[in-house]
């Protein structure tokens, strides 16, 4: 499989246990397509390699315990650190607010429910907490809004729009409004 066939689901951030168990750091809205696979992809320079899932054990809303198929210790475990997973585009959730791509949001016009149009989105930031909205205000200004599941509230991929519920006092801090 080519890595344009696959969608990022995140990355290894550790092993976790001594039977070579490993945690995976899983972008925001994604966390229920892991349990849907028999197998993920890891990022191996250009390529994209499948491990098959022994089980998996869900943390957090953007964490989970996967126990890959013959990999039995911490020391196997230690190599998968850093990497990217990936799934399959045709196995990414259902449409809607989970069913996108980071790169394919770029461009999209982000509007708030208390501002309405705030921008366009500029990038992705990948932070190894989350990752993060940067958003090209029409004023020159950056906005930048965590792209957690707990702030969207549609995404629409026909009229390229991403609405949200920015925190109070995010968007001010940033536009100088009060």
């Amino acid at each position: 499989m080519n890595k344009e066939d696959t969608l990022l689901l995140g990355h290894i951030s550790k092993v976790h246990g001594k039977d070579g168990a490993v945690v995976i750091h899983i972008r925001p809205g994604l966390i229920d397509t892991i349990e849907k696979q028999k197998a993920i992809f890891v990022g191996v320079n250009e390529y994209v390699v499948p491990y098959f899932i022994k089980w998996f054990q869900e943390f957090s809303s953007n964490e989970a315990k996967v126990k890959f198929e013959d990999i039995d210790s911490p020391e196997e475990a230690a190599w998968f650190t850093n990497r990217e997973v990936y799934i399959p585009k045709e196995k990414k959730a259902g449409k809607g607010k989970k069913d996108f791509s980071t790169s394919e949001i770029v461009g999209f016009e982000v509007i708030d429910e208390v501002y309405g149009s705030i921008g366009t989105v500029a990038e992705i930031m990948e932070l190894p907490q989350q990752e993060v909205l940067k958003v090209a205000n029409t004023t020159g200004k950056e906005i930048l809004i965590p792209l957690v599941e707990e702030l969207l509230l549609s995404f629409n991929t026909k009229e390229k729009v991403i609405e949200i519920t920015a925190p109070e006092g995010l968007i001010e801090l940033y536009l100088g409004e009060k």
